[in-house]
């Protein structure tokens, strides 16, 4: 049985369905790997191999696929990177995005990629991943226990060395809480964090000797860690301990993200995507039809994305929360929790369901939808 919810809309006359979700695979348009993917005001962006960079949206809500049932940013498209070198990450601020990769390669946008421009990183050793707590302040780190650090939107950058990292291990991953509580991870289970925004760090007992690939916190205290073997671990006090959590696969898994405090993935190879629906109290797997690694995955409020070898792109819609799943001319559905504006700022909360119109000038309008179905076989 299919469930799915109509959602009335008595001013215009038409009923709109909203389906079950899955995992349907987008076409990228190319075959290299893809290494890393973000999403910057309902723009999402993926790098990878021979500089490759791919991108989909156009700063607009979600348009609609052939598929009644699976939505997606539209056609992902290529950009011009200026290199044929490795890109391992990319990542963005609220007014630029950026991307790293081998040889310490630095890339910048501020025109939604249709220029990149290099920046000066002054480390030679691959940078693996990277994000921004401000629109001035970010972070970078990589091999060798290297980390980065801008105050002044990739302008320049401050190198830190592994005695100040306090690991010559490669770190594959970096969240910050805060301007000032961060952690990176990487090779051998290393977990380091920081409370003076990057200045100094300390090791943090993971309780694994497994690379550590990806780090994602739901909140200051909350926040899981993912490697080899299907190793998961999560902390509830900032750090202060890290305790084994089961996953259900020995699996390498890759990347984490979640979408809100309940909504999260995890990614891996031969292709297991990882699905909590609760917080990350427990964990189910879910079938994405492919058995190519997975190394990325990022979640947004409304569509989840994993990319991966061959160029591989999943993509997931949510059901629920700030999904516009479909597009009737310049109207778009907007369900249940949250808005957000052109930019993908959150701008209100709502108590039901809305469309929402965009007006020539940029500006918005919302209708109420005047009544909801239940659920339909």
């Amino acid at each position: 049985m299919k469930t799915k919810m109509l959602l009335l809309y008595c001013l215009s006359g038409f009923t709109i369905e909203v389906g079950a979700q899955t995992w349907p695979a987008d076409s990228s348009g190319t075959t290299q790997n893809l290494n890393g993917v973000t999403e910057q005001g309902l723009r999402f962006y993926a790098v990878g191999t021979a500089g490759t960079i791919r991108t989909a949206g156009d700063g607009l809500p979600l348009t609609a696929k052939a598929s009644a049932t699976s939505f997606t940013q539209g056609t992902w498209s290529s950009q011009t990177s200026g290199t044929t070198m490795t890109l391992d990450a990319i990542f963005c601020s609220t007014s630029a995005c950026y991307a790293s990769g081998i040889n310490g390669i630095l890339l910048k946008t501020t025109n939604s990629g249709t220029t990149w421009t290099p920046l000066t990183s002054n480390v030679s050793a691959p940078l693996l991943a990277g994000l921004f707590v401000t629109s001035n302040v970010g972070f970078v780190v990589g091999n060798g226990g290297y980390l980065i650090k801008t105050t002044n939107g990739g302008s320049a950058w401050t190198t830190y060395l592994p005695n100040v990292t306090g690991t010559f291990q490669n770190l594959y991953s970096v969240y910050f809480t805060d301007t000032a509580t961060g952690y990176a991870a990487g090779v051998g289970g290393v977990l380091i964090k920081t409370t003076n925004g990057g200045g100094a760090w300390v090791s943090q007992v993971s309780g694994t000797t497994q690379t550590l690939y990806s780090i994602s916190f739901i909140n200051a205290s909350t926040g899981y860690a993912v490697g080899g073997s299907g190793t998961m671990i999560k902390t509830t006090n900032g750090g202060g301990t890290w305790i084994s959590q089961a996953s259900g696969t020995n699996r390498i898994l890759r990347s984490i993200s979640f979408a809100s405090a309940t909504i999260g993935v995890a990614v891996g190879d031969t292709g297991v995507i990882l699905w909590t629906s609760n917080g990350g109290s427990t964990w189910m797997q879910e079938n994405g039809n492919t058995t190519r690694n997975l190394y990325s995955v990022y979640a947004s409020p409304y569509t989840i994305v994993a990319v991966g070898v061959g160029g591989i792109i999943l993509e997931k819609d949510l059901a629920t929360g700030a999904v516009i799943p479909r597009k009737f001319g310049h109207k778009q559905i907007l369900s249940a929790s949250a808005m957000f504006d052109l930019q993908g700022r959150h701008v209100s909360t709502l108590g039901g369901f809305s469309v929402l119109e965009f007006q020539a000038n940029g500006s918005h309008q919302l209708f109420p939808i005047l009544q909801t179905s239940g659920v339909t076989p």
